[in-house]
């Protein structure tokens, strides 16, 4: 697969609406939340700030606040440069896998409730 494919699959897999799933910023209602979530739905994966920003809709300044905060908390980690942009993606730390866990159990039961309000028919 060329660059150019991998970073249509990476968008088209991403971008999937992700203003409506965001299990942290439920709780927590803040910039850090949101830019977690967006880690956890995309996890194994790596990002820059401008990638992120265009994806959760928030400004790079506060991606770039957020990811610090985020690697001095263990959840986040720098992986390479491409040009001046650092990557970003989800660190395999124990609080980062029970996070995870937790967007993942709070996902599916939205997709169960969705599915209980709006029975599929055979």
């Amino acid at each position: 697969m060329t660059i150019k494919g991998s970073l249509i699959q990476k968008y088209s897999t991403a971008d999937q609406d992700f203003t409506k799933n965001r299990p942290l910023e439920k709780v927590f209602g803040n910039c850090n939340a949101r830019v977690l979530d967006f880690f956890v739905i995309n996890r194994g994966m790596d990002y820059t700030p401008a990638e992120i920003s265009d994806i959760t809709h928030l400004p790079v300044k506060s991606i770039q606040r957020s990811l610090l905060h985020l690697i001095k908390c263990g959840l986040v980690k720098e992986t390479n440069k491409v040009g001046n942009s650092s990557m970003y993606v989800l660190e395999s730390s124990e609080l980062a896998v029970v996070l995870t866990q937790y967007v993942d159990t709070s996902l599916s039961a939205e997709v169960k409730n969705a599915t209980i309000s709006y029975p599929i028919e055979s």
